[in-house]
């Protein structure tokens, strides 16, 4: 099987800023959801302000950490996923500039639905394939949904200026 999923979810009550983790790498594609915490994201020389419902993705090689602005709770959940190379389900997410289109942010109704997917993958037996390919995909589409339509957002608004 080439496809491979792991999700975590932290929520420290205190973190000391010494202990921010380093810029660093993955050979899978990471979402991560912000819930809570004074934080921002950068991802390769793209700094990206964070708050409740801010959804990044990052793609394999991808150099990226979060940085932390107090010591305070930062409640988030990471996903990581890999699959076959050349998948047309996530060329838009592949088919980018490096540090570019990483950040959306969801409003509290999708954050809410989105949160539930993390949760039950989170707690998902490894003997329950469908439930969990289930809430992956139901992330994946408020994914692309909402960076779609950013997209088609951001094009309006050139439209218009123009």
């Amino acid at each position: 099987n080439s496809f491979q999923l792991s999700v975590a979810y932290y929520n420290p009550k205190y973190f000391p800023l010494e202990n921010e983790p380093p810029l660093h790498i993955h050979d899978a594609f990471e979402i991560y959801l912000n819930l809570s915490g004074d934080v921002s994201f950068i991802v390769e020389n793209h700094t990206y302000p964070i708050s409740r419902g801010s959804l990044i993705i990052t793609k394999p090689y991808e150099y990226h950490h979060c940085i932390y602005h107090d010591n305070k709770e930062h409640e988030h959940y990471c996903l990581q996923f890999s699959c076959r190379e050349g998948d047309e389900l996530l060329a838009s997410f592949s088919k980018r500039e490096k540090g570019e289109n990483n950040h959306i942010v969801l409003d509290s109704a999708l954050t809410a639905s989105i949160t539930k997917h993390f949760d039950k993958l989170l707690h998902i037996s490894e003997n329950s394939s469908i439930n969990k390919y289930y809430h992956f995909i139901k992330i994946l589409r408020t994914y692309i949904r909402e960076y779609l339509f950013s997209k088609a957002m951001k094009m309006l608004c050139l439209v218009i200026i123009k």
